[in-house]
């Protein structure tokens, strides 16, 4: 596919949901370390993205794993590189390098968190953070991230550990959302 993309400039067409989104933060940053140039064309649900792909509208499908593992599996879409620290589990019937492995260090992807308004007091932030971190990990929800592949990033944060996350991704999001033109560059 890079090679594809290097030999035709802005032919292959990449999709996922909405402008200025994960997908697109992920998939700009994968085309301007791999030195091609590609079409990101959004759409506002992920279903609508999937019959892109699979009606020969679209090329390429940036996607959560477990969304689209079913499609996997009957072989409809092939997995072409994930963007975790670490290989799909083989289980899943997808043996599927990563990006580091194929040279691009990005190991970006969707994360779940959660804010509170400025100047929440601290005592309602650490019971907030102590009762979501307990449901984390509670084995019934254990089970439903591992089945779902939601267990794909290293699990739980606190505030202070979250923060200092945050304040690293932003940077990155920032990055490529100035190259796309949706920032004001100062």
């Amino acid at each position: 596919m890079i090679k594809y993309a290097k030999a035709n400039p802005g032919k292959v067409q990449f999709t996922g949901t909405t402008p200025q989104s994960p997908d697109e933060i992920i998939i700009m940053q994968f085309a301007k370390m791999a030195g091609i140039k590609i079409k990101y064309i959004p759409f506002d649900k992920a279903p609508e993205s999937h019959a892109a792909v699979l009606g020969g509208h679209m090329d390429v499908l940036h996607e959560e794993p477990g969304v689209i593992m079913s499609l996997i599996e009957a072989k409809k879409l092939r997995p072409l590189v994930v963007f975790t620290e670490k290989r799909l589990p083989v289980s899943w019937g997808a043996d599927v390098p990563t990006a580091r492995e194929l040279g691009y260090d990005i190991t970006m992807g969707r994360w779940r968190g959660l804010a509170v308004k400025k100047g929440t007091p601290p005592e309602i932030v650490n019971w907030l953070a102590f009762v979501l971190e307990k449901a984390m990990k509670d084995p019934a929800y254990g089970e439903i991230a591992k089945k779902s592949l939601l267990d794909l990033r290293p699990g739980w944060k606190g505030p202070v550990e979250y923060g200092k996350f945050w304040e690293e991704e932003f940077k990155a999001y920032k990055e490529i959302l100035d190259d796309l033109g949706y920032t004001k560059k100062k």
